[in-house]
């Protein structure tokens, strides 16, 4: 019928004379005009159908294409609505319908607006991360121009609930909790007023928003790892994994294993379908490599890989895995020095540490000894009550080679023998006599006659406890009057 129109109103035109098939000369014969037929053969016609074929199956796939991708963004949890160059609506699946609070398709027009749709669709801009009130409902939008052949043909609007995602961001937290993959602590749990923990607040702050690899030095017990968390929770990534290890706890073989991740029948034992490693576990936050100073050449190289390349390879595997890692270390050792003595690598020494913060002795900050032990007792409620003169001068006084760690452990165990009574030397006298550091620690730095001082008071406690705490008896076999023996203990 079309063929038969056209070339009426082309005859109409003065045209009598055409080209074409056995359709062509019917209609034109049969107005008068002349027709040249063109005999089609049989190639032609054969290459026509393979032809139409072609296209038909490629229409026909296109379409099972288009079918396939509207059945997913029906699935999808977000909503999606998308217009044409004129503002027509192309898609849009229920979860938009639900959203926008409205059940049929002619009110979505009256969103445009407040979805930025028209303004996208005009300016060629996204709209990202916005949260609109719509219906008393915040959803979270991000509207983006759909662009062919560097033309703006329409505009697609992807629409949270912001309530769902707050949800969902909670059971990631709860999760990844559960887990252990979260930084506990921030720098506000580093307590101290001293100068060298004021400076050692400030460099965390000022290193946590880069992504430069950190290395943490200090003694064993100064709270390396509580660096390390406050590092991770001030940073950009303080919202992804937090990982630890300590390098020092496992041997190699485990080591090894740990960090990468192994393939199913990689060593016997081998966990059924293999186990991701600590590096695929801490993407896209940090990993935090504890006495790293510990760790063998052979890690060492493999460590080097990893943060060359950005990328691992499991125990026994065949491909390498993309990891977005920030890396932290720490060791109680100075890796400068094992470098030179070349039991570090100086390649990986360079890679770990891009910039190093130093953690000072607990004898070089003795002023934050009050705050220290409020916080302990705080935390057993009870008060400094606990402590009388003579037991904080000798807290004050001692070297503590173990740092906080072992004065938290030497206060904890004396309010435990303490139970409901206030200050008691002797329970503290029980749980210090034991510790010799004590003395050698202040060797280096006390006078003559502190030191003989404090090895009177050590005779006393030996003797004390050889004669279960008995003091006249204590005094009596070390032939010295118990009026002495009290004076040397401080007139406790």
């Amino acid at each position: 019928d079309d063929l038969e129109k056209k070339i009426f109103k082309v005859m109409d035109s003065g045209i009598k004379v055409f080209v074409g098939g056995g359709g062509t000369a019917r209609i034109v014969n049969s107005n008068g005009g002349q027709v040249m037929l063109d005999e089609p053969q049989s190639s032609n016609i054969r290459n026509a159908i393979n032809r139409a074929i072609s296209i038909a199956e490629k229409l026909r796939m296109e379409q099972q294409h288009l079918e396939n991708l509207q059945a997913v963004f029906h699935c999808l949890k977000e909503g999606i609505l998308c217009v044409g160059p004129d503002m027509e609506i192309l898609f849009h699946n229920e979860q938009a319908m639900q959203f926008l609070q409205t059940d049929t398709e002619a009110n979505l027009p009256t969103f445009f607006g407040q979805l930025q749709l028209d303004r996208v669709l005009e300016g060629g801009a996204p709209c990202l991360d916005r949260v609109v009130n719509i219906n008393g409902k915040h959803l979270l939008i991000n509207t983006l121009p759909l662009n062919i052949a560097s033309n703006t043909t329409g505009a697609a609007c992807f629409i949270h609930d912001v309530q769902s995602l707050q949800k969902i961001n909670r059971k990631i937290g709860s999760d990844m909790h559960s887990r252990g993959l979260v930084a506990n602590y921030t720098v506000n749990d580093i307590i101290g007023q001293s100068p060298e923990i004021q400076q050692l607040k400030k460099n965390i702050l000022s290193y946590a928003p880069t992504d430069i690899p950190v290395y943490i030095h200090g003694e064993t017990g100064t709270g390396k790892e509580l660096v390390a968390h406050s590092l991770h929770a001030a940073s950009k990534r303080s919202r992804k994994p937090f990982v630890v290890i300590n390098c020092s706890a496992l041997p190699d073989p485990l080591l090894e294993s740990e960090l990468f991740g192994y393939e199913e029948g990689a060593f016997t034992g081998a966990k059924k379908g293999g186990k991701e490693g600590l590096f695929e576990m801490a993407d896209g936050g940090t990993l935090f490599l504890d006495e790293i100073g510990d760790v063998s050449h052979a890690v060492q190289l493999r460590l080097l890989r990893v943060l060359d390349a950005k990328e691992i390879m499991h125990v026994g595997g065949n491909r390498f895995i993309p990891i977005n890692v920030r890396i932290l270390c720490a060791s109680h050792k100075n890796l400068l020095q094992l470098v030179k003595e070349g039991s570090f690598r100086m390649d990986l020494y360079f890679r770990l540490v891009g910039v190093c913060v130093d953690v000072p002795p607990l004898r070089q900050r003795t002023q934050d000894i009050p705050l220290l032990l409020e916080a302990l007792l705080k935390r057993h409620s009870r008060t400094t009550a606990a402590f009388s003169n003579q037991i904080m001068k000798i807290i004050q006084q001692y070297q503590w080679p173990g740092n906080i760690r072992e004065l938290m452990t030497v206060v904890e165990s004396y309010l435990v023998l303490l139970g409901d009574k206030t200050a008691c030397p002797k329970c503290f006298a029980d749980v210090f006599r034991n510790r010799h550091t004590f003395f050698q620690g202040a060797e280096d730095s006390a006078t003559l006659s502190e030191q003989v001082a404090l090895f009177r008071r050590a005779v006393i406690e030996k003797a004390l406890d050889r004669h279960g705490g008995d003091r006249k008896k204590a005094a009596h076999a070390l032939d010295i009057s118990y009026s002495s023996l009290r004076r040397i203990l401080g007139g406790e």
